[in-house]
């Protein structure tokens, strides 16, 4: 935590292991795959007060080393906030105003460099407080939609209670971002979804760890199933930056 106040923030990088249906809060994560981040210090220092803004640009390799292979990368270029900060109130309070210019995206490659698709935060208007994503393939096609599920009309993200202990006592109160179909009225697919885990009372309110579990659609006929999971990880970085890295 000491080093992500003020103007301190390092780069974001993730541990990837294979989905478990049974994650445990404290569990490590075997670095199966790993995520290095490279964002400049200005965009960095500026995440508090507008969030998903900075260039950057995520490496996902084969494992820990610095030179291990590379599977594929996750860019995004200088962008405006979906929420920057406008003022601060006398008592403290950061005051945010949705944007709906220039939105944050995420551009994922494989590892030759060719272009597998974009995510790309939607302007929600008049619901500007339930976050959306569009999932283009390269041909600029929309392949899925992330948003979570919604109460009063559409008008506010509805919560999850969700078990994170042992015999049903331990329950708190999650955010999942269902993969639904890209076209109206956007169905869920099966119970994919990009879910924000209990990482454990240290992970989450002391060093700010986030654990983050994907569960992929079902096989769509002529998709690039290959190439779906990668967009999606790239989808899960987007919500982490816009959504839960400026806390």
């Amino acid at each position: 935590m000491c080093c992500r106040c003020c103007c301190c923030h390092p780069n974001v990088n993730f541990r990837m292991q294979g989905y478990t249906e049974d994650y445990t809060a404290g569990n490590d994560i075997e670095p199966w795959w790993y995520i290095w981040e490279d964002a400049g210090y200005l965009g960095r220092c500026l995440s508090c007060w507008c969030p998903g803004a900075r260039q950057t640009t995520w490496t996902v390799r084969q494992g820990l080393a610095p030179d291990a292979p590379v599977l594929m990368t996750h860019e995004k270029g200088m962008t405006c906030s979906h929420c920057p900060c406008v003022c601060i109130s006398d008592n403290g309070d950061i005051i945010r105003c949705p944007c709906c210019c220039f939105l944050p995206y995420l551009v994922t490659r494989d590892a030759t460099g060719r272009m597998l698709g974009k995510t790309q935060y939607l302007c929600n208007v008049p619901f500007c407080f339930v976050p959306q994503f569009d999932v283009v393939n390269a041909a600029d096609v929309p392949i899925f939609h992330v948003r979570p599920n919604t109460c009063c009309c559409g008008c506010c993200v509805r919560c999850r209670c969700r078990q994170t202990g042992g015999g049903g006592r331990q329950r708190r109160f999650r955010v999942p971002y269902i993969i639904r179909s890209p076209t109206e009225p956007h169905e869920p697919l099966d119970d994919a979804a990009i879910s924000d885990l209990w990482a454990g009372v240290i992970r989450d309110c002391c060093t700010k760890r986030e654990v983050y579990g994907v569960k992929f659609p079902p096989y769509i006929p002529g998709q690039d199933t290959h190439g779906m999971k990668q967009l999606l990880v790239g989808t899960t970085l987007l919500v982490n930056t816009l959504m839960h890295e400026h806390d």
